[in-house]
Formats: C-alpha cells, structure tokens, sequence
C-alpha cells in the first residue's frame, strides 16, 4: 500500500515563520477596558505550560470562545504545520490543503492517505514509540478503537468551533455527519405503487432475484443486529440471501452504477449523497426511502494522544467541524453538522437527528460491529458468486 504524504505549495514544511503580534507604542488603545482584556487573554493563553494535547484541551477549555479561538491560532502559527492522517479520498484533502493554505499561509497543512486499517496499525507504532507524526485522525470503523483504547486525545469541548451541535462531538471525537444508506430503486423497473417501503418488504416473493446487496454491508447489518437482535437479523438475512436470493455485489458505488444501468431493479442499501448525485447531476432514474432503521455511516475525526502539534490539530479540527471546511466536504453531496453549511440534496438533509438513523456518530454501533461481520461470513460471503466488482477505496464511512 502506497502511502502519500502531500504538504501543500508555498514553503517548506514546517519551517514557516511564526506571525509575531505588533505593537505601535505611539497608538492609543482603543480603551482601557479592551486593553485589559486583550491582556487577560494572552496572560490565559500563555499560562497554558501543559505539553500533552488532552492536557491543553481541558484548558483552552477554561477560556471564553474567542479568547480560546485566538489563543489556537496563535499558538498554531508558531507550530508552523499540521498533519493529517486520513482514509478519505485524495480529491477531498487536497480541497481542503488549498483552501486551508489560503486562510493559513504560516502553518503547512500535510495528509498522509491510506487505507483506515494501515493508518491504524501506523498510529499504534507510533504511540508505542517515540516519534509522533500524526496530529489529526481521520477513518471510520477504527477511529473508535483508537479512542477506547486510548489513542486519541480527550477534546474537553474545546476543538469545535461556535454553534457546533453538541451531539455531534464527544470526549474523543467530532463527527462531519451522518451518510444514510437508502433502500433505493431504479423508477424504469419499479412504479412508486409498487416500489418496497420497509426492510420486511425486500421478502416478498415478487422481489426474488431482484435486489442487490453489499458482499461488506456492515453498516446495514450491524443496524438490524442493533435494532432487532442477532437472532432475528441473522434470521432476516437468511431470507433475503438465500430464501429471497438476493443479488450480492461488491462495492456500494459499483451496485449504485449496476442499479442506474437496470441491471436489477432494487438495491438494499445505497449512500444517499450517492444516489442524489446520480438523480441531480445524471438524471439517474433512481429513488429512495429511508426506513426503520436506517442504517448509517459515520464521517468523523480525533486528534491523536500524542499530536506533536497539539494548537494546529485544534485548528484543523475548528477548521473541518466550520462553515468553511465543512462546505468543501458537503460539496461532495456529504451532510455536515455545522448548521451554517448548505447541503447540496436538502433532501437527504432532512434525515439530520432522524430517530430512524442508526449509530451516526463514531462512537455508536461498535458493540453491534462484531455479530455483524460473523453474520455477513456466514450468509453473505457464501452465496456471492465471485461476479465483477469494485471494492470500496477511502475508508468504510462511504
């Protein structure tokens, strides 16, 4: 597995000069009570003596929101870089590395992109060694074992920028937003009369050999597991594969390409942002519907223990949870939670704090995680019959 460090145009890593504040001592403040305050807050800031990130987070925490921000800036600017370890695609870091680059020209923002499961076992490396490279994490399933176990640093509250839903964080993460996977149909094969409502309706013998499922749908059967119990997931898969012989293809955006083409006229479980982006931009003859449950891939990031750049990793992460860097990621058709960002398919939008979600944040879902993936070997696995197929690339949160 190749692995591409990329640092963004404009100086050499890490070796940008920090911004100094200027001071005019002919100028007369403004007031004395701006004067304090601009005082207090950098006597705050530079009373942070604390080297370990989870240990400044919880006292940037201590200090009022603009204070905090300036404080992360200013200290970032003197770190002069950030690193990114991310399973995204290559096309979405580098949006972010020129924009980035635009709005902090001191500070080199640099991705390290590379499968989820091969940045996890480097992360572990290096918080068992003495060099630390990453300063921010970005992958699906496994960021979670990382902060259980210990990898990632406790956020305080203090890494997410201003009316940033507090449900969309915790001690260890911040989450982009939810990806919905949709029951979807092709409109040229199936009427709206006659299109599947529920999960319970891809089992009737009208839709035998008709709909299409993910050889690695986790995300799906971890939400019956989760939802209904092993028991009758296990049960419910058993009918749909094999009763009901379900047509198992690999990768969610090849069944999405086979599905827009009529080669079958279901598909059980299909990203949103996706789908959308077939109907909008190709007049794809798709639809969908989210039942209950819905199940739900989580886009988010943490900041790793041992960040050797503790300021600019809260930085970046201000940055990609904001207005602006959540723009760029919702420019992909992906939902965001920051309420100031435009969704692209408000309709997908809609489903943000649906009850029908299923695990839409990083640390949700996990204990389902494991029956899901003995279920998908033992039903799924065995009745794929090896057809053509692209495996999914950039990490399991679509």
């Amino acid at each position: 597995m190749a692995l591409v460090l990329a640092a963004c145009g404009g100086g050499d890593s890490g070796t940008s000069e920090p911004v100094a504040a200027t001071e005019d001592d002919t100028s007369e403040p403004e007031s004395p009570g701006d004067e304090d305050g601009d005082a207090d807050a950098t006597d705050a800031c530079d009373a942070i003596t604390a080297t370990q990130a989870s240990e400044i987070y919880a006292e940037l925490a201590q200090i009022e929101y603009e204070e905090r921000l300036a404080c992360i800036e200013r200290r970032a600017e003197e770190e002069g870089q950030v690193i990114i370890y991310s399973s995204r695609d290559a096309d979405m870091l580098e949006a972010w590395q020129a924009d980035w680059s635009e709005l902090y020209p001191n500070i080199t923002m640099e991705y390290l992109s590379a499968q989820p499961e091969v940045l996890y076992e480097r992360l572990i490396q290096e918080g068992r060694g003495d060099v630390a490279t990453a300063d921010v994490v970005q992958m699906g399933e496994e960021l979670k074992l990382l902060g259980d176990d210990g990898h990632l640093a406790t956020l305080h509250g203090a890494t997410v920028p201003a009316d940033f839903p507090d449900h969309a964080h915790g001690d260890w993460f911040m989450s982009f937003g939810p990806s919905p996977l949709l029951l979807t149909w092709n409109t040229d094969l199936v009427s709206a009369d006659e299109a599947p409502q529920t999960w319970e309706d891809l089992l009737d013998p009208k839709w035998k050999g008709k709909v299409a499922i993910d050889t690695g749908a986790t995300h799906f059967v971890k939400t019956l597991v989760g939802r209904w119990g092993e028991d009758e997931a296990r049960d419910y898969l058993d009918k749909l594969v094999n009763d009901n012989d379900a047509i198992i293809r690999r990768g969610h955006t090849n069944i999405t390409n086979m599905l827009m083409a009529g080669e079958f006229p279901v598909a059980a479980e299909l990203y949103g942002h996706r789908t959308e982006r077939m109907i909008h931009e190709r007049g794809a003859p798709l639809d969908w519907i989210a039942p209950d449950p819905t199940p739900t891939g989580s886009g988010g990031f943490g900041i790793a223990a041992t960040a050797p750049r503790p300021y600019a990793a809260a930085l970046l992460a201000h940055y990609m949870t904001g207005p602006r860097g959540g723009q760029i990621w919702a420019e992909d058709g992906r939902l965001h939670m920051h309420p100031d960002v435009e969704p692209m398919f408000p309709r997908v939008a809609e489903l943000i704090g649906d009850e029908r979600l299923f695990a839409a944040n990083p640390d949700q879902g996990h204990e389902e995680l494991e029956i899901a993936q003995r279920l998908i070997n033992e039903i799924i696995v065995p009745a794929y019959a090896g057809e053509d197929g692209e495996l999914e690339e950039g990490g399991s949160d679509g």
